[in-house]
């Protein structure tokens, strides 16, 4: 019917989905159809209904792909976060990958005090600024927020930070304060080590391009990330 009311082909029509019974129909009635889940690690039943893709977040829809225009508002190939989203906790010890198996140190953030990120925020790959402790300095940084799918002993979600600048010390139980400016790409399983730090490489590489451009940049100097700012801060929906 909506095709119909529309005077277009069903075959043209693109639907998007976040219900099994809504791929259902929409396969149904000749429609291709794009799924996003609402329940997690349910993507084989959307595939089985018939789901032309399957993306964990609408933050990963590539209209490119159904020969549709792209969007116009991207930076540096990211996603905006705008208004930004902000957050802040306390460093505490991880697992230890970062530095000992990739290289690649990043600063975690106590998952049970982040309730509302970890429910909300989509999972995936982000840019933003932080800052730590009582320096006002700012650093660039990339984060993930997800459950690290290459690793078989991650059993909650997680929010790892990793700031792009090379610290003297570790600063486990300083206050980190974070401003999530953009979406970068989903979290993904690798098979190897190697192309995991390949894929962080360049999502640091896409950090530091980003964040150099508008409106990112400008975040830069937002009051959150200086120590005196007002503390704790509404978690808004991602």
């Amino acid at each position: 019917k909506a095709a119909k009311s529309l005077g277009i082909e069903p075959g043209h029509c693109l639907v998007i989905e976040d219900s099994l019974n809504g791929v259902q129909a929409a396969k149904r009635a000749g429609m291709r159809c794009t799924a996003v889940p609402t329940l997690a690690k349910s993507e084989a039943k959307y595939e089985e209904a018939g789901a032309d893709e399957v993306l964990h977040t609408t933050l990963d829809f590539k209209p490119e792909r159904w020969g549709l225009a792209g969007f116009s508002d991207l930076v540096a190939g990211t996603v905006p976060r705008l208004p930004p989203l902000r957050i802040a906790g306390e460093v505490v010890r991880g697992f230890g990958r970062g530095s000992k198996s990739l290289g690649i140190p990043t600063a975690n953030l106590p998952s049970e005090k982040l309730p509302d990120i970890l429910c909300q925020a989509a999972n995936g790959i982000y840019v933003g600024w932080a800052s730590v402790g009582a320096s006002p300095k700012v650093y660039k940084m990339v984060m993930s927020i997800g459950w690290n799918p290459t690793f078989d002993d991650v059993k909650v979600k997680t929010v790892e930070p990793h700031l792009l600048h090379v610290f003297e010390d570790d600063f486990y139980d300083e206050q980190l304060r974070l401003v999530i400016c953009g979406y970068v790409r989903p979290e993904l399983k690798y098979t190897t080590l190697e192309a995991l730090i390949e894929a962080i490489n360049g999502d640091i590489r896409t950090g530091h391009a980003a964040l150099d451009l508008a409106p990112y940049k400008a975040l830069q100097d937002d009051p959150f990330l200086q120590p005196d700012a007002p503390q704790p801060v509404k978690v808004a929906t991602l």
